[in-house]
Order: structure tokens, then C-alpha cells, then sequence
């Protein structure tokens, strides 16, 4: 699409050496939009699962003290993609990448536990043909895809229990996205609480809080810190979280079991 100048543009009075200086305009344009067109329909796929994904979060986030939980992982992966692989500088890492993730995918979708623990370990290593999430990393260190595949191996580890891995990577993962990083921090505070390290998941809570304030992942946090709080019997510092989730966040998952926590709580401040 080419962009003329408003004032005394008139259609069909250009000279030749106009014409021919907007040509590269019109060729730009439209390879830029066709770059746009192939990178929507590669991202499409994982975009229609993110919904999936967040249901489960809602039904399974109150068990952090016993299960460790994956936030909106599948959306993550358009996201990923987007901010970190979308640029032709990075079209052959992301090529390797683009496997592994695949293979993620399909491990959080397995029926067993068994299928799952197989597909996210093909994830991280690969088969014979194809290089997972560790070889990204190894083979395209300085990359932008393997920034994403530390985000990937980590979250890869959590599932398989494997939590010192899971910090590790997940360390090293480093977004400007403000929701991005806050699901990293936290992610490595859900393998501190399952390394029985709660000094180190509360600071790593408290910094996926500082990360972001939005409705997605700040209460969920905020929740996830009022139980370690509390099972560490710091009870002021448990009721702050859950009364700012209950006034700040009403709307949220967390918020409509706030109350109920609140009066607990209190009743153990008393006794």
C-alpha cells in the first residue's frame, strides 16, 4: 500500500522519478504483510487452546501446597513465539524449536501419566530426527528461541518433578512482558514449595507480584503466598494477601474463596 503526501496529491499528475521511488514502498509493504499472513496461520493452532488451559489453572490452583501448577502454558506458546521467534534472523532456530513445543503440546493433552512423562522428556531431548528444547539451547545459545526453550525446558521439568532442573532453566528465561516474567518467577516458586524451600518460594512469589499487578497472574500469586505464609504460621502477612485479593481483585478465581480463608486464618491469629 503505498502512502502519499496530502498536499497537492492529485492522481495521475506523478512524474517518472516519483513513480519510481514508491515502487520499493509497495514492494516492502507487501512482504511485510505477507511475513504477517504466514506468521497468524502458524500461531493459530496454539492460540484456540490457551482457554483450555486457563480452565485448568482456575480448578487446580488452591493445591499448591501439594501439586505443582502450569499457568496457561499452551497460551504461552503463541506468546513466546510471537515476542521472541517472529523475525527472519531467527528463522532457522525457530525451526528447531517449533518440534519441541509441538511435542509439549501434545504431552499436556496426553491421557496418562506415562504418555505425559514420555512426551515432555521427547521435549526436552528429542529423537533421532529432531532436536528438543536442550538442544536449541546448546546449539543456538544467544538466540531468542532459546530464550523460549528455557522457559519450555523449565516448565518441561516442573511436570516431571524434576524441580532443581526446573529452577535452573527457568532462571535464565528473561522477558520484557511484564505477565510473561511474573509466570516465570512464579513457576520457580512452585518448585521452591515443592523442594520444601518456603523461604525461597515466598521471595520468588513476591517478585511475580512486584512483576505485574494484573488480574491474570497477581492474585493467583497473592494466593499461592498467603498459604506459604500461613503454613509457616506468619499469619499477618498471610491475611494482607488474601484481604488484597478480596478488595483488589474481587473478580478473580481467588477472590471467591478469600472470605473463607480470611476467617480461618484469623481464627488461628487468636488461638
Amino acid at each position: 500500500m503505498s502512502v502519499y503526501k496530502k498536499n497537492n496529491y492529485r492522481p495521475g499528475r506523478q512524474t517518472k522519478k516519483e513513480r519510481e521511488q514508491e515502487e520499493p514502498t509497495k514492494e516492502l509493504t507487501s512482504e511485510q504483510l505477507s511475513h504477517e499472513s504466514t506468521t497468524a496461520e502458524v500461531f493459530q493452532t496454539l492460540d484456540e487452546k490457551a482457554g483450555k488451559t486457563e480452565a485448568w489453572v482456575q480448578r487446580n490452583q488452591r493445591s499448591i501446597l501439594l501439586t505443582v501448577v502450569a499457568v496457561v502454558v499452551v497460551g504461552l506458546g503463541y506468546m513466546l513465539y510471537k515476542q521472541f521467534v517472529s523475525t527472519p534472523r531467527e528463522t532457522e532456530a525457530s525451526e528447531k524449536l517449533s518440534f519441541a513445543l509441538t511435542v509439549f503440546d501434545e504431552a499436556l493433552n496426553a491421557p496418562t501419566t506415562a504418555q505425559r512423562d514420555s512426551l515432555f522428556t521427547l521435549s526436552l531431548n528429542g529423537d533421532k530426527s529432531h532436536g528438543g528444547f536442550l538442544q536449541v539451547i546448546k546449539d543456538y545459545s544467544s538466540s531468542k528461541a532459546a530464550n523460549v526453550a528455557y522457559y519450555s525446558a523449565g516448565m518441561a521439568y516442573l511436570q516431571l518433578n524434576k524441580y532443581k532442573e526446573a529452577v535452573t532453566h527457568l532462571d535464565k528465561f528473561s522477558s520484557e512482558d511484564p505477565i510473561l516474567s511474573a509466570l516465570a518467577l512464579g513457576n520457580i516458586g512452585d518448585a521452591f514449595v515443592a523442594l520444601k524451600q518456603p523461604k525461597e518460594a515466598m521471595d520468588y512469589y513476591k517478585k511475580a507480584i512486584d512483576k505485574s499487578d494484573n488480574t491474570l497472574t497477581a492474585p493467583i500469586y497473592m494466593n499461592k503466598a498467603a498459604l506459604v505464609a500461613e503454613e509457616q504460621k506468619n499469619y499477618k502477612e498471610a491475611l494482607e494477601y488474601l484481604e488484597k485479593i478480596k478488595n483488589d481483585y474481587p473478580k478473580s478465581q481467588e477472590a471467591t474463596s478469600a472470605d473463607m480463608q480470611i476467617s480461618r486464618v484469623k481464627t488461628l491469629m487468636n488461638q
